[in-house]
């Protein structure tokens, strides 16, 4: 089974490819422009990347309100959306992940979020042997991915 999860945003999209229960590719996404522009854009390459990877499943990490920031939850909401409309669009089973629960697959359940980041960074670097050089999106994708292979690859 070949999984695709991504840490979406609308500036820089991090994702990560598991195939039979193995971590197989992993990158970013990035793109500039304002608001509605920017997720635009970023949803033509999140579907390039889909139909690039052709998985059988795709993982992304739900949207939640940090810090009281309605504008970037609002923007969060329109991408997700968009996702999940391109998934259905290529008949791929989508599957949206709160953040508490991938994160509880890594053994991360308590701390504040530069502190779970942080956490999120030292684990998976060690679990797949990486260096991520800081990038914790990347890793946060690679945690969905861990996740899923735990959850729904069966």
């Amino acid at each position: 089974m070949r999984i695709l999860a991504i840490d979406q945003a609308s500036k820089h999209s991090a994702f990560s490819v598991g195939e039979n229960g193995k971590l197989t590719d992993y990158g970013e996404l990035n793109v500039s422009g304002d608001g509605d522009d920017r997720i635009y854009k970023m949803t033509c390459l999140i579907k390039n990347k889909i139909q690039e990877v052709q998985p059988d499943i795709i993982c992304i990490e739900n949207i939640q309100l940090q810090a009281g920031n309605v504008s970037t939850y609002q923007l969060l909401a329109r991408l997700q959306g968009m996702i999940i409309w391109v998934a259905r669009e290529l008949n791929i089973p989508i599957y949206i992940i709160p953040p508490v629960t991938w994160k509880a697959t890594l053994g991360i359940c308590r701390g504040k979020r530069d502190e779970q980041k942080r956490k999120c960074l030292e684990i998976i670097e060690q679990k797949y042997n990486l260096e991520l050089y800081g990038n914790d999106d990347i890793a946060d994708s690679i945690g969905i991915l861990t996740h899923a292979i735990h959850n729904y690859e069966k």
